[in-house]
């Protein structure tokens, strides 16, 4: 096996038996930990290696035997994790190697944007394509198996629980796991919250007392009707928490503001309509000399949100003037593996924690993005309070939260008013930002048709929005982040020459240069 590891992942590596671990995570003060206590778990009892593996990490098992590597990619694993296979050994690695004059694969993209039209922004975990056509993905939440550097199989993980669990040992389960993450943020650090005056974000800093000596809290403030409340909230928490609060006018912010620093995905994310909100927050945290970033990311995933469910898929119609015919026999060919999937399922831990901007933060801004709401931990708690309510007929709320952590959470929180949709901030932002949208489409009209996809009807869709009519945004959303790929990886780009401009189109299995009029 060949691992190449390219960017801000820590590595660990240990001898068992007859082979050796390979652990892999982004959280660099906590790495250490996390391998002891899951090489304690599975050498005291015999459990399934995925039930004790953090959600966010994962493990390579290398063993001597038959040549064999096995693969444990958590449900939320926040880096990307990539394999190529041709022949012996397996070639593992953490980044595409997009620059190296790799085929790409004109498919892929087609499927992606479907991926987002039917369910949201999460990694296009449906399928294990990737941009190149010879690379693909491991999926999150699964486990994936080789022999002499051949692909064996690749197997779904269901997290099980005490489906009987009382509320008392609920509470407790969640009070314990808040402890033990608590435990692990430390005071030796400066550390910056993203401070919003809800649950999430005030329990991942008020469930670790000793960061908060030497925390600042950011906090983003717009002057709409509709925020109106918002602001006191996040004043009666910063000074619950004893940290000083820096304001970030919410205006200058809009999705699809540019970043003055944009990264270089391997794949297209809808991460980078809200680039510009995460460089502000990373530079005021730089300029603090912060090295960790906390966030409340996957509160409500885990507590506001029936674990039990598949996530929904979106009845997504095929638009026969958006899709040429090549695409659209692909996608028709697709839908049953997206809506029929078994990693739509909640419980592989699959859709708690979307973090693929935490890998830019660190490598720019030598940030370690920290959440509560991804450890393993509370997920099982979580997963116990949505059999609780489901046997009690209820849904899934943040009252658990509220009884289970009340010391840790102020009044003020307690008594909101109910936190405030951000659908208006995104339509100011599509009004803000429609021209330079439409700009972006037409500059790359030769692409996104080679993508099969029609810029005029994007660039028309653009306009319906940016005028908030009720039509969808998904098409325009997914449209993007195919084009800051194109502009930042630099997989499809242009440049001048003595004939006038070069776009550089992917086919297949090669690279060509036709010259533009």
């Amino acid at each position: 096996m060949i691992l190449d590891n390219r960017n801000s992942v820590v590595i660990r590596e240990h001898l068992h038996h007859d082979g050796r671990i390979i652990y892999l995570s982004l959280q660099d003060s906590e790495i250490d930990f996390r391998l002891k206590k899951f090489l304690d778990s599975v050498e005291k009892k015999s459990v399934a290696w995925m039930s004790v593996l953090e959600l966010t990490d994962a493990i390579i098992y290398e063993r001597k035997k038959n040549g064999e590597v096995v693969v444990y990619r958590g449900g939320s694993c926040t880096f990307p994790l990539y394999w190529r296979s041709q022949g012996n050994p397996i070639h593992i690695s953490t980044r595409l190697p997009i620059q190296e004059g790799n085929g790409f694969s004109r498919e892929y993209f087609s499927l992606f944007f479907a991926n987002l039209c039917l369910q949201s922004s999460y990694e296009p975990n449906i399928t294990t394509r990737t941009p190149l056509a010879n690379w693909r993905r491991f999926r999150r939440g699964a486990i994936t198996r080789f022999e002499n550097g051949q692909f064996i199989e690749e197997m779904v993980y269901f997290h099980e629980v005490n489906k009987n669990a009382s509320l008392e040992e609920i509470i407790n389960n969640i009070e314990t796991a808040f402890n033990d993450y608590g435990a692990l943020q430390t005071a030796q650090v400066k550390s910056v919250l993203e401070l919003s005056g809800g649950f999430d974000s005030t329990l991942a800093a008020s469930a670790a007392p000793n960061a908060l000596p030497r925390m600042l809290g950011v906090s983003v403030e717009f002057p709409f009707y509709e925020f109106r409340h918002e602001a006191a909230t996040q004043i009666a928490v910063a000074k619950n928490l004893g940290i000083d609060r820096l304001i970030l006018d919410g205006c200058l912010e809009f999705p699809y503001e540019s970043a003055e620093k944009p990264p270089k995905f391997d794949e297209p994310t809808v991460f980078v309509t809200g680039l510009r909100h995460a460089e502000r927050v990373a530079a005021i945290a730089h300029d603090y000399r912060a090295s960790r970033l906390y966030v409340g990311h996957g509160g409500a995933q885990l507590f506001a949100t029936n674990l039990l469910d598949q996530d929904p898929v979106s009845d997504f119609k095929i638009d026969q003037n958006l899709f040429d015919n090549k695409s659209i026999q692909l996608i028709k060919s697709y839908l049953p593996q997206f809506t029929n999937n078994p990693w739509l399922q909640r419980n592989t831990g699959c859709f708690v924690y979307d973090a693929c901007i935490d890998v830019w933060m660190k490598e720019t801004y030598g940030l370690n993005v920290r959440t509560p709401f991804s450890d393993l931990k509370l997920f099982r708690a979580a997963l116990e309070w949505s059999h609780w309510c489901n046997n009690q007929t209820v849904r899934p709320d943040k009252s658990i939260l509220a009884r289970s952590m009340k010391r840790f959470i102020p009044d003020a929180v307690l008594n909101r008013k109910g936190k405030v949709a951000y659908d208006g901030v995104w339509l100011r932002g599509y009004t803000q930002h429609a021209d330079k949208i439409s700009d972006h489409f037409e500059q790359t009209a030769s692409v996104l048709e080679f993508l099969g996809l029609s810029p005029t009807w994007l660039v028309h869709r653009v306009k319906q929005i940016a005028e908030w009519k009720e039509v969808s945004t998904k098409e325009v959303l997914a449209a993007y982040a195919i084009f800051e790929l194109v502009a930042m990886s630099q997989i499809f780009t242009t440049r001048r020459c003595n004939l006038g401009r070069v776009i550089i189109i992917v086919r297949s299995n090669y690279i060509e240069e036709k010259i533009l009029e």
